[in-house]
């Protein structure tokens, strides 16, 4: 399809008009971002703020995720912009240790809830003033349920008409900041790692000869598969993971207790 010159010349005008909106934002601004549980979701909204135009973007961490900080920045390449790493209660040396920084903007969601509290507390006394407060927004259908249909944005919350879609992470990434290989898992089921909801989803695979097997063989496959998601959910969290299982034959009828004991565990898939 050929484009004639009006619709060449509107095109130019959005371009122009984003970047324009990028210039926008105030000279000497900064981002505060906390690390949570789900450094994950941290990677994903400082790689999405990366364009956003700041002068500084701070990860704000505590003592459980500072490593994970540490992680997040060596993973999120080139920023175009200075990186911090704080502990989240040093907000107020961070404000003095940066007077070329005019405006402060603070993203809340991730991070232990005395997290967002201590640090907006300490920006206002710091500030005199409370900062821009960043969310992350999904906007879901009437009933809830489903993707969200707009997708995930992150929102400024005093401007609503300037947020940035949220970024996907992809499998290298993911299994570099939790720590894991997927080969390891590889004996037992699949582990995979899912783009667009950012979860892993761990299948157990039951062995085809698994009616061939005497009890004692039957526990031990079992007590492999929960010590092996075991170490999955202590490197990822339950918030990141999904577990399934195929069915488990109902003959021999020790396999109905092993599938109990399963499902007990959080690993869910019945017996055929």
């Amino acid at each position: 399809m050929v484009l004639g010159s009006t619709h060449v010349l509107k095109m130019e005008e959005i371009i122009m008009q984003e970047l324009d909106e990028c210039s926008m934002r105030e000279a000497g601004e900064a981002i505060i971002v906390p690390v949570g549980m789900s450094p994950v979701h941290s990677l994903r909204l400082m790689k999405s703020l990366s364009d956003g135009g700041f002068d500084l973007m701070v990860l704000a961490v505590s003592e459980q995720t500072e490593k994970t900080g540490d992680l997040v920045l060596e993973l999120i390449g080139d920023l175009k912009a200075k990186s911090e790493m704080i502990h989240y209660s040093d907000a107020k040396n961070l404000v003095l240790g940066c007077p070329e920084i005019k405006k402060w903007n603070l993203f809340i969601g991730p991070g232990t809830r005395s997290m967002p509290v201590t640090l907006w507390g300490d920006l206002v006394n710091s500030l005199g003033e409370s900062p821009t407060i960043w969310v992350d927004y999904r906007r879901k259908t009437k009933k809830g349920k489903g993707k969200p249909i707009e997708g995930e944005r992150i929102v400024n919350l005093d401007n609503k008409d300037e947020f940035y879609k949220i970024q996907n992470i992809d499998e290298i990434d993911a299994c570099a900041i939790y720590g894991i290989n997927l080969e390891d898992f590889g004996d037992l089921g699949e582990l995979t790692w899912n783009t667009t909801s950012s979860i892993f989803t761990y299948h157990v695979r039951v062995p085809k000869d698994a009616v061939g097997y005497s009890a004692t063989k039957a526990r031990k496959w079992e007590e492999r598969v929960v010590k092996k998601v075991k170490i999955l959910r202590d490197k990822i969290g339950r918030h990141a993971l999904r577990i399934t299982r195929s069915r488990v034959p109902s003959n021999p009828r020790y396999w109905i207790r092993v599938s109990e004991r399963l499902e007990d565990f959080g690993i869910k898939g019945g017996v055929k």
